[in-house]
């Protein structure tokens, strides 16, 4: 999922867009609410951020961060950083 959105900011931008992307996980426990998984995604520049909820197994408290180099991409949670 989180790809498919890198790919669609990355098309919407036509390729410009920050090298570090931040994605904010947060768990949502309530009795009254479906989705369990809030997920913001930003970036410094240019200034962007998007948040969505999903429905997931295991819903966490997290931040994730993808590098973006003109030749590859990569993963990582904040404390692989």
């Amino acid at each position: 999922m989180r790809w498919c959105k890198i790919d669609e900011l990355r098309a919407q931008t036509n390729g410009e867009m920050d090298y570090l992307q931040v994605s904010d996980l947060k768990n949502i426990n309530h009795y009254s609410v479906i989705e369990n998984q809030l997920i913001t995604h930003s970036s410094e520049c240019p200034a962007y951020e998007m948040s969505f909820v999903a429905r997931v197994d295991n819903p966490v408290d997290a931040k994730v961060f993808v590098v973006d180099s003109s030749e590859e991409s990569t993963m990582m949670f904040a404390d692989e950083y």
